[in-house]
């Protein structure tokens, strides 16, 4: 509207004719809305009503919008400009409509008395009368705080004004509809700037928020860098001296509060939680040793040599039950004597325990295969408690979990990363973090054991509990629900999840460049794969020549008949 026609207007509110009360037409378009917004709210209509007169608000027909069979259907706080809206005042802070009655040349109203939610629609009544009043009022109404849904309906002529961004008549209107009278300025920001930061540099998923959210509002997003060190995190003085001074929209970094004062009950919070994951070395590979002894547990290996113990013990306290000797034949399958020529209670004791040996001994070779193949490892940390007592270093980094190097339990064993932060692990660290993080570390081609062909890390089970992180914004700042909208559309549409899988997949593919890692696929055995093969052969040979130089020593293989058939 033309500057011309703005102040036509405000001369014809000031030289028409003066009424003492309401119009009767405003009184029922009044009820009108109420009436419209409570039909389409969800949940209670809570309806303030704030009176700023000289006189009780009886004499300017208010009372008739108060009392109105109409409302009984509705939660109505009445106050006046002497009334606080604190944190603690128990008037809600988002209510449904805020209807002002301004009454009076002077008022005492001040805007720090009010803690409200600044996307609150808000009616204000007025008389052309007090016009001077109703400026300055919507002035000290956009001292601290920029109200986004504010219209001025004069009482007598029933004039509408709408108010703009920074408390400005924007537009003089004859009559609007009921359901179309509040509509939010953020809708259209006629590109006005819309400014984040972050304590280090916006991750891309992070980035395309802003963008969406600048599309989406018709503004231009800005990204305005951090002059703070990096190792000082996110809670310190520098970073919140820069987001005020600057006056930052948000900080897209993830900020974890212990606890909520009412001061942060209206926070804008993450649409997803985050786990705090710890990153443990993989232990190390079964030895050659252990090879052998790992196919059976502790317990099996004793019944098995109880077995063969007795069957020594027999055959040696009963002379003539055998004719083979019946560890040869049940372990080894040697025969001095066909064993179907054999007596019946050898053939009862020796075939029973033949198909035994034979099972435990096809399984005990195929166990031993499959682990010269593929080495499982030994002494795996199942927990943080075996964690703890491991003796491992943790590695962390300080600026983003400052509340771990508080942690009793963690603090002795605790390692700072923040001026050494590196997507490569040692190796000889735990390391702790977010879970999506850590995750996507571990997919890296420097984390990978080629050699093992393993990762050479593993993420425990056991979490070291959950955190929603929040975003800082400037205290009632009326963007708060434009960014949660916006970023739960994006997580609901998945392309917040799809856009952290391309930033970390392309991340891979540049630094599986930058390493030079050739990944080796050989799943063929060598000969130190073959070394328990060896150790094998080796150990019979042994035992074929002590027990050969015995029997030449003793004389116990001569003059003895073999029947071979």
């Amino acid at each position: 509207m033309s500057f011309f026609r703005v102040s036509l207007t405000i001369a014809v509110l000031h030289t028409s004719h003066i009424l003492c009360s309401i119009n009767p037409s405003v009184i029922n378009y009044t009820l009108t809305v109420i009436e419209h917004l409570g039909q389409h709210q969800l949940g209670r209509f809570d309806c303030v009503f704030l009176a700023i007169a000289e006189t009780p608000i009886t004499d300017n027909g208010f009372e008739n919008i108060l009392k109105s069979p109409r409302l009984n259907h509705i939660t109505k706080y009445v106050l006046n400009d002497s009334f606080s809206l604190d944190f603690n005042s128990g008037i809600p802070r988002s209510p449904a409509l805020l209807v002002v009655n301004v009454h009076a040349e002077a008022f005492n109203f001040s805007v720090d008395q009010m803690v409200m939610n600044p996307n609150t629609r808000i009616l204000i009544l007025f008389e052309n009368s007090y016009f001077s009043a109703l400026f300055f009022f919507v002035m000290h109404f956009f001292k601290s705080v920029q109200f986004t849904q504010i219209v001025c309906l004069e009482s007598t002529t029933m004039v509408f004004i709408r108010i703009g961004f920074d408390g400005l008549f924007v537009d003089f209107l004859d009559y609007v509809e009921p359901g179309e009278l509040f509509r939010n300025i953020l809708r259209d920001m006629n590109g006005r700037a819309i400014t984040y930061s972050d304590s280090i540099s916006p991750s891309y998923s992070d980035n395309n928020w802003m963008q969406a959210t600048g599309q989406y509002l018709n503004a231009t997003p800005e990204y305005v860098k951090s002059p703070c060190p990096v190792a000082l995190g996110v809670m310190n003085d520098c970073y919140t001296t820069f987001m005020l001074t600057t006056r930052i929209s948000i900080s897209l970094d993830g900020m974890f509060m212990a606890g909520l004062d009412p001061e942060t009950y209206r926070m804008l919070f993450d649409v997803i939680p985050t786990i705090n994951v710890i990153a443990v070395p993989m232990p190390r590979s079964l030895n050659v040793l252990e090879i052998f002894s790992w196919p059976y547990s502790l317990g099996a290996w004793i019944i098995l040599a109880l077995i063969i113990v007795l069957l020594e013990l027999l055959n040696i306290f009963v002379p003539g039950l055998f004719s083979n000797d019946p560890i040869l034949l049940v372990v080894c399958g040697f025969q001095r004597y066909d064993l179907y020529r054999a007596h019946a209670r050898e053939r009862l004791i020796c075939v029973p325990l033949i198909i035994f040996f034979f099972l435990m001994i096809n399984a005990y070779e195929t166990r031993i295969i499959s682990y010269m193949i593929d080495k499982p490892s030994i002494g795996k940390i199942q927990t943080i408690r075996e964690m703890l007592d491991s003796g491992l270093k943790l590695a962390a980094d300080k600026s983003s979990k400052p509340g771990l190097f508080n942690d009793s339990q963690f603090v002795a064993i605790l390692v700072d990363i923040s001026n050494n932060r590196s997507n490569v692990f040692d190796r000889e660290s735990a390391y702790y973090g977010n879970g999506d993080l850590i995750k996507e570390r571990l997919r890296l081609s420097m984390n990978y054991d080629h050699e093992k062909q393993q990762p050479a890390y593993y993420i425990l089970d056991e979490i070291d509990g959950m955190v929603i992180y929040s975003n800082w914004l400037p205290l009632l700042d009326p963007l708060l629900e434009m960014f949660h909208f916006t970023r739960r559309a994006l997580f609901e549409a998945g392309l917040l999840d799809m856009w952290f899988r391309n930033f970390h997949d392309g991340m891979l593919s540049v630094l599986q460049i930058a390493y030079k890692i050739d990944e080796v696929h050989d799943d063929v055995l060598d000969i130190a794969d073959m070394s328990p093969t060896w150790i094998a052969l080796a150990v019979g040979y042994c035992l074929s020549v002590t027990v050969f130089a015995v029997e030449l020593a003793f004389g116990t293989g001569r003059n003895k008949t073999f029947i071979v058939t």
